[in-house]
């Protein structure tokens, strides 16, 4: 499935193998590919099997059985056969009554048996039906596991692909910055040959010049490491080439903190999790309670065999037994199984308010950051345009002779600079919205 999933996304690329990614497109396929939801995903279907187990149990249990028994040696008994007279020689008693026995077969070599029960409880307090409803409970609950699970992976790839991003776009502003310092090293190299520029300045040209070479190949390898991890992430081949077709861009965030703590402690998947988790606890703290109570069941069996008592033929013969079984003395085993469970409830009650206290903790940092980003991103902006109005009237007052190439230099370097720390923080800014929204949802919580 997984290599089926690659082959279509390639063979759908207009360009050669180029795995052509929008944001939403490489998180699909992330969650196709990724291992671990496979995983829970079986686990999804043994919590069905596990449903049609527990219904199992409204049924009743039918049970057959053929045998066939070979004894080495039979046992045979002496037995009165009838009497005879026997003569005695005496003319008083001429004859004598002697009594004849013979050997009767009390077992046969060959035993034959064919059998058939069944049985069923017919009153149990409910446990079966507590039980069949606890399956579904468990379900949810691994539907809920795989859905936290996803939201993870989601988080995972959306900061990978903001990441990959801003390090293929510095990149290609530090080309964008060397060619605007080749052309400044060119025309002062062209001033200084005509006598218009000094060594210093020429000089100051090329050291600015041979400054950013150590950044891009700086960027190169960040690029190399971000594309390795993003494509570890969404399970593609190192060797296929990738093409982000989003773009870093700027969104305001209009919900206030309180309504996003509020909307976690509803929705966040762990929370929800959580509380399934505790339901199905105080479920079989129910079930548990009754199990030393008494039951009431039947059963009922047919047998058919060969010899039957001391014949050697067949005959068969069924009975019915309608039963109380009931647990009297255990040693307290059953209460101490339910006080544990009771106990783990309380404990399990103090976690989930940890966890949401830490939940809304994660929020108010992630929203905090991600409001400093925004104010230091409007900032930042006011600042790039200052700073490109800057580096434009310098050239043109160089080129009118007012001021030197050194002037031009200095506003190139920190318009240069100020474009990167705007692409910088409008990434950051991404990534704590990225953040802040699955600490709201589920994803990762890096504060914690």
């Amino acid at each position: 499935m997984r290599l089926l999933m690659l082959f279509l996304l390639a063979f759908q690329q207009p360009a050669g193998d180029t795995l052509y990614l929008s944001l939403e497109k490489a998180v699909s396929i992330a969650l196709q590919n990724n291992l671990s939801l496979r995983a829970k995903e079986q686990e999804i279907w043994m919590a069905k099997a596990d449903i049609l187990k527990a219904r199992s149990a409204f049924y009743p249990s039918i049970t057959g059985q053929a045998t066939y028994t070979r004894l080495g040696e039979v046992q045979k008994t002496k037995m009165l056969s009838g009497f005879r007279l026997v003569p005695t020689g005496n003319p008083q008693m001429p004859y004598m009554i002697v009594p004849e026995f013979s050997d009767f077969q009390t077992t046969y070599y060959n035993n034959y048996g064919l059998s058939l029960s069944i049985s069923q409880p017919i009153f149990t307090w409910g446990i079966l039906r507590k039980s069949y409803k606890l399956s579904f409970e468990n379900l949810k609950a691994k539907e809920l596991e795989l859905k936290s699970e996803k939201l993870k992976i989601e988080e995972q790839v959306k900061e990978s692909y903001f990441q990959l991003l801003l390090a293929r776009n510095s990149l290609d502003l530090l080309h964008q910055v060397k060619k605007e310092l080749e052309d400044n090293y060119k025309s002062t190299k062209q001033r200084f040959e005509a006598g218009y520029a000094s060594d210093f300045e020429l000089l100051r040209a090329e050291v600015q010049l041979k400054n950013v070479e150590p950044q891009i190949l700086e960027a190169e390898g960040q690029i190399k490491i971000a594309e390795d991890a993003f494509k570890n992430l969404l399970g593609v081949p190192e060797s296929v080439p990738i093409v982000l077709t989003d773009t870093l861009r700027f969104t305001a965030l209009t919900v206030s903190q309180d309504s996003l703590i509020k909307e976690a402690m509803h929705y966040h998947s762990d929370i929800t999790l959580f509380k399934k988790n505790l339901d199905i606890l105080k479920k079989s703290i129910e079930i548990q309670k009754r199990k030393n109570l008494p039951t009431v069941f039947y059963n009922w069996a047919y047998k058919y065999q060969k010899p039957f008592g001391t014949q050697n033929e067949w005959h068969g013969m069924w009975t019915f037994t309608l039963g109380l079984q009931w647990n009297i003395f255990d040693g307290g085993a059953n209460k101490a199984s339910v006080s544990k469970l009771q106990y783990q409830l309380k404990s399990l009650n103090f976690t989930l308010q940890n966890m949401e206290e830490g939940i809304a903790l994660a929020i108010r940092s992630y929203y905090t950051n991600a409001k400093t980003l925004e104010k230091t991103l409007k900032a930042q902006k006011a600042n790039l345009e200052l700073a490109k109005r800057a580096y434009e009237l310098a050239e043109t007052q160089y080129k009118e002779g007012y001021v030197t190439s050194l002037d031009v230099i200095n506003a190139q370097v920190q318009y240069a600079q100020a474009r990167l720390n705007y692409l910088k923080t409008l990434a950051n800014y991404q990534i704590a919205l990225t953040r802040l929204y699955y600490a709201v949802r589920g994803g990762l919580s890096k504060t914690q």
